[in-house]
C-alpha cells in the first residue's frame, strides 16, 4: 500500500514539471509598419504646432493617406512611404502613425526598424529613437520600449527624412514576449499532487 502511495507521489510531480517545463514565454510581434498606417508630409499638417500627432490615439488624420508599400522584409513587415497615395520617392520627408492595442504588457518589448536615411520613432509621445545621419542605416541594436507602452490603445508614430534622393523608404517594428498563463494541465497536475499528499499523510497516521 505504501509502495502504491509512493508511486503516485512520483507520477503527480512528474505531471507537475512537466507542466512547468511547457509554460514558456509566448512571442509576438506587437506592431509593424504596413499599408494601414497613415502617414502625411505636412502640407495640410504642422509637426510644430500639431503636438498631439504623436501621441493622440484618436487624432484628427483628415489629409493623412494610407502608407505606400516600398518593398517588404517577410512577414507583413514593409518598407514605406508617401503621403499622397501614389508618389514613393516624391516627398523628401514624412510623417507616420498608427494605433495599437494591448490587452495586457509585454515581458519584452524590442523595437528595431530602418531609415532613408534619418528619422525620429515616438512611443506614445515619448522619443524613443532618433537618427540625423544623413545615411540610410537600421537601428544598430534593439531598443527596449516596454516601459513606454501601456494597457489598452498604444500609438507609435515616426518622422522620416530622405536626404539623398531618389530612394525613401521607412520601416519599423516591436517585437514582445508575453508570460505565460498558468494552463489547465498545470492546475490538474497541482490538484493532483496535492491530493496524493493528502492521502499519503493519512496513511501515515495509521
Amino acid at each position: 500500500m505504501k509502495t502504491q502511495f509512493l508511486k503516485h507521489v512520483k507520477v503527480a510531480a512528474f505531471l507537475l514539471a512537466t507542466s512547468l517545463v511547457s509554460a514558456t514565454a509566448s512571442a509576438a510581434v506587437i506592431v509593424q509598419t504596413t499599408t494601414d498606417w497613415f502617414v502625411n508630409d505636412g502640407s495640410s499638417f504642422t509637426n510644430g504646432q500639431d503636438e498631439d500627432w504623436n501621441s493622440d490615439a484618436v487624432f484628427d488624420l483628415t489629409g493623412w493617406f494610407n502608407a505606400v508599400e516600398v518593398s517588404s522584409m517577410g512577414g507583413g513587415w514593409l518598407n514605406i512611404w508617401s503621403n499622397d497615395g501614389t508618389s514613393v520617392s516624391g516627398n523628401t520627408s514624412i510623417v507616420a502613425r498608427t494605433v495599437f492595442t494591448l490587452t495586457e504588457l509585454p515581458t519584452i518589448a524590442e523595437l528595431i526598424g530602418s531609415f532613408d536615411d534619418d528619422g525620429s520613432i515616438y512611443v506614445n509621445g515619448d522619443l524613443v529613437y532618433s537618427d540625423s545621419n544623413g545615411f540610410a542605416n537600421d537601428i544598430a541594436s534593439a531598443i527596449d520600449v516596454s516601459s513606454f507602452l501601456q494597457t489598452g490603445t498604444n500609438v507609435i508614430a515616426f518622422y522620416a527624412n530622405n536626404v539623398q534622393a531618389p530612394n525613401a523608404s521607412a520601416r519599423v517594428q516591436i517585437n514582445g514576449e508575453f508570460a505565460a498563463e498558468v494552463s489547465s494541465p498545470q492546475s490538474f497536475a497541482l490538484l493532483g499532487l496535492a491530493l496524493v499528499l493528502m492521502g499519503t499523510r493519512r496513511f501515515a497516521r495509521k
